[in-house]
């Protein structure tokens, strides 16, 4: 099979509502912190590395122009 799309997979939610997407490879997806939010944020990514993620910053997800070649064995279903 060939999709080609992104999946934005939340780890360690707060929340168990929480859903991986799946979006077009063509889409752009931007998350944006509220400028009216009482607190500041964390973005963590790679499951280590984390930055500061005050009022009014964004972020801007989008396709590599290179695809991920994933292995599969053939009698995978």
């Amino acid at each position: 099979y060939d999709v080609e799309c992104m999946i934005i997979n939340p780890i360690a939610s707060m929340s168990l509502s929480s859903r991986p997407l799946v979006i077009p490879k063509a889409a752009s997806l931007k998350i944006m912190m509220s400028t009216e939010s009482r607190n500041e944020g964390r973005l963590v990514y790679d499951g280590a590395s984390s930055i500061a993620f005050k009022r009014g910053d964004y972020l801007q997800i989008r396709c590599a122009e290179q695809g991920l070649p994933m292995i599969m064995p053939d009698d995978y279903n």
